[in-house]
């Protein structure tokens, strides 16, 4: 699969004028996880998925999208470039999530600063997946995804 991948981790360093692995210990709902600065990432996220597809080009919109209204806005960037709109709901037992994160974390070579007390609050405020006219893919994520395989199931519908 050729695609175009935009992580939400990497826009939200750009909007910030970070580098990708700066730390900025960042605290949930302070800094960079502040709320205005959410808004901003998700905006530039949409605006840069917009121009890829305008280009012609498939691409991968990587974020948590925790709120119902994030994904309608997403929703009404497919709707308005006439592209469908897949989501792939990925499954993760927390204690393994967990594991992940800190390990991670320890790396210091991911964009990302989540932490497992970030991670904990998220699954707390996740609205559930409503009201989508898209379609939704679940992948269990245990083992690595084969992303070949889950395009071809995406592609046969």
């Amino acid at each position: 699969m050729q695609a175009i991948w935009l992580r939400s981790d990497t826009i939200r360093r750009q909007v910030a004028g970070l580098e990708l692995t700066a730390r900025t210990n960042s605290a949930l709902n302070h800094n960079l996880y502040a709320a205005d600065m959410t808004a901003k990432t998700y905006a530039e996220l949409f605006r840069q998925a917009g121009d890829v597809v305008a280009a012609g080009l498939p691409v991968i919109v990587d974020a948590t999208f925790l709120e119902q209204e994030g994904r309608e806005a997403l929703h009404g960037v497919a709707k308005r470039f006439g592209v469908p709109l897949d989501w792939v709901w990925t499954d993760l037992p927390p204690h393994l999530a967990e594991e992940r994160i800190v390990q991670r974390s320890a790396a210091g070579a991911d964009p990302s600063e989540a932490t497992v007390e970030v991670y904990r609050a998220q699954r707390m405020r996740f609205d559930p997946l409503q009201n989508l006219e898209d379609r939704v893919w679940r992948q269990e994520t245990t083992q690595p995804i084969d992303a070949d395989a889950l395009w071809r199931r995406i592609e046969a519908g």
